[in-house]
């Protein structure tokens, strides 16, 4: 791959049915470190690559791996609520 090339691509949203506010992240687009404006998500859509999200800021909560397709509710990532708190690009190590 390029040094530049997108390998994890994400979209993120606020509420059910696509509707509230969206956000798109890419591994080069990430805030620091991972901090999002959104507490809650309820569609997720992985695009590329995978993605490891986290209940609590910090590395803290529980944890979800999440491979590429669309996840329509928190419950399709196996939450029980749809509070998050951190996330980034889950980098595969051979």
């Amino acid at each position: 791959a390029a040094l530049n090339s997108v390998s994890h691509k994400i979209q993120l949203c606020e509420k059910d049915e696509l509707q509230g506010q969206m956000l798109e992240l890419t591994n080069y687009s990430l805030p620091v470190p991972g901090y999002i404006r959104l507490t809650e998500i309820f569609f997720l859509d992985v695009e590329t690559g995978c993605w490891t999200i986290y209940e609590c800021p910090n590395y803290t909560g529980q944890q979800y791996l999440l491979m590429p397709g669309k996840y329509r509710r928190f419950t399709d990532w196996g939450a029980m609520t749809a509070k998050v708190g951190f996330f980034q690009p889950a980098v595969h190590i051979s």
